[in-house]
């Protein structure tokens, strides 16, 4: 999966499974792509697509500006995705 952003220079990716769930978190130091309020910019369709997907398996899949400057994409879903609970 490639994300488009701007002037990033770093990036990291976190993995981690507690109580029955699987979370993912990709952050950046980039040029945030989404409002201070939560909303993406320029939205694209490969995000609503992921979001629908999680969503589908009971998950949820969650934008936001870095505290520190960029971005941060979480994506959490329960290991039982089957039951869509």
């Amino acid at each position: 999966m490639t994300l488009k952003r701007g002037s990033v220079t770093s990036s990291e990716l976190r993995v981690q499974v507690a109580d029955g769930t699987l979370s993912m978190s990709v952050s950046d130091d980039g040029t945030p792509k989404i409002e201070s309020d939560g909303h993406e910019v320029g939205a694209s369709t490969a995000l609503a697509s992921m979001r629908y997907r999680l969503r589908v398996l009971g998950g949820k899949l969650d934008m936001r500006r870095n505290e520190a400057g960029g971005s941060v994409l979480t994506a959490s879903m329960p290991l039982d995705a089957r039951s869509g609970h």
